[in-house]
């Protein structure tokens, strides 16, 4: 592990162990004996996000486990999860969660907004060289599982039992594909729609972004539907809960489309007309 990820896990194990306590990039940078910038910079390039947004979302997330799977009383959870005020709690649960607690609580399912980061153990050199985009197969499951719920910040309502049932039949149905890293680790995964040049689903490893990976599933997905545009989905313009994916997609060249609701959830289609995107993808 290179000395910038080990930073990050460093700083990930702190914020975990203190997880009801915000604290400030200040007193995390000190603690790791580094500057904020260079602590701030590690922290995005191995996570994603900066400090103070992953130990939010991994807030939230926990207030969200103990809404769905507990008794306490929501003025505890708000406590726990950092907020001084019932109030604060619920304004901020509701812009993520898209629905206050009490009533997530009533609805009683649970998905994360954050789970917690797991350092891998990954050479620059294999981040970097990906092989051949390939079809998965059933072994590739609980692999590409782990990849999944490595990535679940950008696919609201996730449930590790209906993503299984729907990954099963898109590797039976032969939409289901694999990008490889130097290493045999996996970089990226896509699943293509029924329809012609939708995207289900597109992931890319935490340690694998801004590296390429995106652009090289495009590019498969535009050579298997030669001169059709290519669609997806993702967060609307403005959502606290995106954690960067809709300016990710944006920069590969997608431009955007009409607004969706897809599982209770609010979102835009995207359509990307050229796989070259315009700038160096994330």
């Amino acid at each position: 592990m290179n000395s910038a990820r080990k930073l990050a896990a460093e700083a990930v194990a702190i914020i975990e162990g203190e997880l009801q306590r915000r604290i400030p990039l200040a007193e995390l940078a000190e603690r790791l004996h580094y500057s904020p910038y260079y602590l701030q910079r590690a922290f995005v390039g191995a996570v994603g996000l900066p400090p103070a947004r992953y130990a939010q979302r991994r807030r939230l997330t926990e207030a969200a486990l103990q809404l769905c799977y507990t008794h306490r009383p929501l003025a505890d959870i708000a406590l726990a999860a950092g907020y001084e005020s019932q109030q604060a709690f619920t304004a901020a649960f509701a812009a993520f969660y898209k629905q206050p607690p009490r009533a997530f609580r009533e609805e009683g399912r649970f998905y994360p907004l954050q789970l917690r980061h797991r350092p891998r153990q990954l050479s620059a050199r294999g981040a970097r060289r990906f092989g051949a985009v390939r079809p998965a197969q059933r072994e590739d499951i609980p692999a590409w599982t782990e990849l999944a719920f490595s990535t679940v910040e950008g696919f609201p309502h996730l449930e590790e039992e209906g993503f299984g049932r729907a990954l099963a039949a898109a590797v039976t149905e032969g939409r289901a594909f694999l990008l490889p890293t130097g290493e045999g680790e996996l970089a990226g995964a896509v699943i293509l729609g029924r329809a012609p040049g939708w995207i289900d689903y597109l992931t890319v490893s935490p340690h694998c972004r801004r590296r390429g990976a995106a652009r090289a599933m495009l590019r498969f997905a535009a050579a298997r539907w030669p001169g059709s545009p290519l669609y997806l989905t993702t967060f609307r313009a403005g959502d606290r809960a995106d954690p960067g994916y809709r300016a990710a997609f944006l920069r590969l060249g997608f431009v955007e489309g009409p607004l969706r609701v897809e599982f209770g959830y609010p979102t835009q289609q995207m359509t990307l007309f050229s796989p070259e995107g315009r700038r160096r993808d994330g």
